[in-house]
């Protein structure tokens, strides 16, 4: 069985690693071997973890309502730790920020999180070191989730991140320039340019498709804006 839980978590890594660089082929295979791991494993937090991933994945590629009953799937099992619980409602979050008109999903799932975070215990990460879950990384992750909705306090809520992330969080951080962009794209162009600007070249020393994408996203519709001008 422990071979079945390294297989687990190795091919989660490698799905996540896929989703990255844009390989959604690759990653879909990597979370289905992940979830028959875990499975055969009869490891439900293992299970769980390998779900929640996969519906981020299902929902950025249009296919939040199977995102959100997969999400669904894994709250819905037994037993799970407190800390992989508030991963999982920050994951129906961000899910629920694709779908149209489910603001108040949105924010009771966030709301989930924050609760589920503090009833955790203090084993509980190192139980799950491919989880990574403290109060700044659900503030920011609070802050994206927000933004992506179009959720005014966004803003706010990524700012107070960034400001309290370390430095040495690089993928993190451009990730927050990311969301302070688009918070800013219909008020504030020029902050948007800069935090775009910000981003960029550290997007492009990580080589993250996703991330990358994103940027180019934000791009044009910052040009759009000027245009329309």
């Amino acid at each position: 069985m422990s071979i079945a839980r390294a297989q687990a978590d190795t091919a989660a890594l490698a799905a996540w690693q896929d989703l990255d660089v844009g390989d959604h082929d690759g990653a879909s295979r990597h979370y289905m071997l992940a979830k028959q791991a875990a499975s055969r494993a009869g490891d439900s937090v293992l299970l769980a973890h390998a779900i929640g991933e996969h519906a981020v994945m299902l929902a950025e590629t249009g296919k939040a309502a199977d995102a959100a009953a997969n999400v669904a799937k894994a709250e819905a099992m037994p037993m799970l730790p407190m800390l992989l619980r508030s991963w999982l409602a920050a994951t129906h979050a961000q899910v629920a920020a694709t779908l149209p008109g489910h603001e108040q999903s949105v924010r009771a799932a966030l709301s989930r999180a924050e609760i589920d975070l503090v009833r955790s215990t203090d084993g509980d990460e190192a139980s799950m070191p491919y989880l990574s879950l403290n109060a700044v990384h659900l503030q920011r992750w609070q802050g994206h989730v927000l933004v992506r909705a179009g959720d005014t306090a966004g803003a706010d809520v990524a700012r107070a991140a960034l400001n309290g992330l370390p430095e040495e969080f690089v993928r993190a951080r451009c990730g927050q320039l990311l969301d302070l962009a688009e918070a800013n794209l219909s008020h504030a162009w020029d902050e948007a340019r800069e935090h775009l600007d910000a981003a960029d070249s550290t997007i492009a020393h990580l080589g993250s498709v996703r991330l990358r994408k994103r940027h180019e996203l934000l791009s044009r519709r910052l040009r759009c804006r000027f245009a329309l001008e």
